[in-house]
């Protein structure tokens, strides 16, 4: 409603002209309230923060931005940049654009949103294929990336918290079809369900270790028998 035009707004039964102009001035308020509350050296080294700030900002939001708070050593900040605003897609999102910004302002760390207008937070693989090309562009310019929110409404949820579980997991899956162990011994996202077993693959085995004992070269030379001395 607060996006149609004030003439739509006075069709509405028992809406006039003020009343129109009024819902039309609330997006922008609310707005204006949301960035006041936004000072520099705003301390976000809670994710939960960020996290309020970005609801209270996209809440009047109807199409799809990318956000970014940029951030210092001790994770304060130095300045909010809107990055992309329209349809989301992983070109929209171009990790040198985005470094190239960062280290403009000599920024230690990132905290990125976007939002989903629908009303879904859940991360699409086209998301998380992103998060993943940001995290490689990041780690190479050792700009801390925090976290990558996915805004719906009064929730989110962390895109690169999931992309790190899916990391966990992967390797966790491959270690134990490594040791065709059944599937059913891995738990949902990651969470191993027998900790001993975890530990008995990752351990080193027993003919590793005799192996590893008898190539030592160190190892060889303290067990070689000793020469008999010779008494005469």
């Amino acid at each position: 409603m607060l996006d149609a035009d004030v003439e739509e707004l006075t069709e509405i039964e028992g809406v006039g002209e003020h009343t129109a102009l009024l819902l039309k001035l609330i997006p922008m308020v609310q707005e204006h309230y949301v960035q006041s509350k936004l000072k520099p050296r705003t301390d976000f080294s809670s994710i939960g923060n960020a996290a309020n700030y970005f609801m209270d900002y996209y809440i009047t939001k109807n199409n799809e931005q990318v956000c970014a708070l940029l951030l210092d050593n001790s994770n304060r900040l130095i300045a909010p940049v809107l990055l992309h605003e329209g349809t989301v897609n992983s070109t929209d999102v171009n990790p040198r654009k985005i470094a190239r910004i960062a280290l403009a302002h000599n920024a230690a760390g990132i905290i990125l949103a976007h939002n989903h207008p629908l009303g879904d937070p859940t991360p699409s693989d086209a998301d998380l294929y992103t998060t993943k090309q940001l995290m490689h562009a990041f780690e190479a310019i050792d700009l801390n990336f925090r976290a990558h929110l996915v805004v719906a409404g009064n929730r989110y949820k962390d895109a690169v918290d999931i992309v790190r579980e899916n990391q966990k997991y992967a390797v966790t899956y491959v270690a134990f079809r490594a040791n065709n162990l059944p599937e059913e011994l891995i738990g949902m996202e990651g969470q191993i369900l027998l900790d001993e077993q975890c530990k008995r693959i990752l351990a080193p085995s027993k003919t590793a270790k005799k192996r590893e004992k008898k190539t030592n070269p160190k190892t060889v030379k303290e067990n070689r028998p000793r020469k008999a001395k010779n008494e005469d």
